[in-house]
This record gives C-alpha cells, structure tokens and sequence, in this order.
C-alpha cells in the first residue's frame, strides 16, 4: 500500500514542475516576437534574387553599352558598389563569423561607390568626357 502512496506523490510533482497551457502560449509568443522565421527565410531568399537578378540586369546593360561602342554607364556601377557596400555592411556587423572578411568587402566596395559617384558628378558638369 505504501508503494501506491509514494507513486501516487511522484506522479503530483511532476505534474506541479510542468507549465501551464498559458505558460506555454507566452513563451511562444515570447519566441516569436520578431516574426516567423520561416517568413524570415523566404525574405532573406527573396532579397537574394532580387539581388542576383540586379546584378544580371547591370551586366546585360553593360554589354550592350560595350558591343554598341558607347560609354559605359557609371550610374550602374554606382547602384551595383551600392548595394555591395550595404550587403558588405550589413553582413558584417550582423555575422560573427567572417567578419571582416565581409566587413573589408563593404569598405572596398562603399570606396568604389564614391569614386563612381565623383565620376558621374564630374560628367555632368562637363569636366570628363
């Protein structure tokens, strides 16, 4: 009979120790207060092709301007150093794992961006042809 007493105790303190259903539901909201992270990863993913396919496009304008004998376009190279620097940036005080690797990409690619940037400013103004 003391066996079933000693059972029964066991059973009522593992039953105290386990959460509430509303404990529950307040850790996951809890959890999930950034966001799902499945619609995080199809963000991501998104942002990954848009990207992707940007570059693409800046490399067929570039073409074009090449095979028809015209100057290249340096607003492209503005946009593409651009979203390089940022990507660069971004990824390298988000990341702890090679970060200055992307950290030095950001800098290079923000130096190119500027030096593009003084580039298209001067043709504007007529200094360079």
């Amino acid at each position: 009979m003391e066996e079933n007493e000693n059972k029964t105790v066991e059973v009522t303190e593992e039953a105290v120790n386990q959460p509430s259903r509303e404990e529950i539901l307040a850790m996951s909201r809890e959890e999930n207060k950034a966001g799902d992270e499945r619609e995080a990863q199809n963000a991501k993913k998104a942002m990954q092709i848009a990207y992707a396919v940007g570059i693409i496009i800046i490399g067929i304008i570039q073409l074009v301007h090449v095979f028809r004998g015209d100057k290249l376009p340096s607003e492209l190279y503005i946009v593409c150093m651009g979203m390089m620097s940022t990507m660069g940036f971004y990824s390298g005080v988000k990341m702890s794992k090679q970060r200055g690797l992307y950290l030095a990409e950001g800098i290079v690619c923000g130096i190119a961006c500027i030096l593009f940037t003084v580039y298209w400013i001067l043709g504007l103004c007529g200094v360079v042809v």
